[in-house]
């Protein structure tokens, strides 16, 4: 999010404005530490969000971040990117599990604006598919705890939505 016009999952983003095609579109996110758009401290952040599969064929995600991120299934790592310009897409389906699964991604900021964005996709076996993304109900933390990227219930105090 430094500056110009990235499209992402058929939507434009400018730095402070989306304009979304989707009714789940992906929200940039990052964690609550004042207004990431306009600067964020640097460092690492820990992100997390659990997602219920009560059945799947294929588990696709897509990501960015600015600057950098680590994207976990599951506590495994699935997939990693360094340019917040591009979209990194993974398939994640060998990691995926029916029922409950834990997406946590590292994200490094590097200096000035911060942000994250997530769009996942499930797909059936009748052509039906299901989507998650970023947004508010994201959990984060500036911390590394033990065991982040894997436990369905970390303790959640340190945690922030």
């Amino acid at each position: 999010m430094k500056c110009g016009l990235l499209v992402y999952f058929g939507m434009s983003i400018l730095p402070g404005l989306a304009h979304a095609q989707s009714r789940v579109a992906p929200q940039w996110v990052w964690h609550n530490e004042g207004d990431a758009a306009q600067g964020a401290p640097a460092g690492e952040r820990f992100f997390r969000k659990t997602v219920v599969f009560d059945r799947l064929r294929v588990v696709k995600v897509d990501v960015t971040a600015d600057d950098e991120f680590v994207l976990y299934l599951n506590g495994r790592e699935v997939g990693r990117g360094a340019d917040w310009h591009r979209v990194y897409s993974f398939d994640v389906t060998e990691h995926a599990q029916v029922g409950t699964n834990v997406l946590a991604i590292r994200a490094k900021n590097s200096d000035g604006p911060a942000g994250l964005m997530v769009r996942g996709y499930v797909g059936w076996a009748n052509g039906t598919q299901w989507t998650f993304s970023s947004d508010g109900t994201w959990r984060s933390t500036a911390e590394e705890l033990p065991g982040w990227e894997r436990l369905l219930k970390p303790e959640l105090s340190q945690w922030s939505e």
